[in-house]
């Protein structure tokens, strides 16, 4: 990777920062302000998209993918700014999705295979 692709990517992971700390910032007001409601973010939402929606998190800093822009994540368990600061540190992002990717298809096979144990206990 050239020096100058380095000093951009740094560049981008600071703003990125930046703004995740401005909408931080802007979920707590909203939270605060509208003490009465639940979760804010998943208003409006059915119980299957609620769950769908937890499964939308980021393996590195934890944080919430489901409305993040395309542009923005490599997978819906990988963001961009960490993505890029993993790779910084040498693990290719392709590497990096294709974790991601066994970590959401063993987290599917897994609640599919409890799913199934608790439909024969019912029966």
């Amino acid at each position: 990777m050239k020096p100058n692709n380095t000093h951009k990517i740094n560049q981008i992971i600071d703003m990125l920062d930046s703004i995740t700390e401005r909408i931080d910032d802007i979920e707590k007001l909203l939270i605060n302000k509208n003490s009465k409601v639940e979760d804010w973010t998943t208003a409006g939402l059915t119980e299957k998209e609620k769950e769908y929606k937890k499964e939308w998190v980021c393996q590195v800093c934890k944080k919430s993918t489901f409305e993040t822009d395309y542009d923005y994540i490599v997978h819906p368990k990988l963001c961009l700014g960490c993505a890029l600061e993993e790779e910084l540190k040498g693990n290719d992002i392709k590497d990096q999705y294709h974790e991601a990717s066994s970590r959401l298809f063993d987290e599917t096979k897994n609640k599919r295979s409890t799913q199934n144990k608790e439909k024969m206990i019912k029966n």
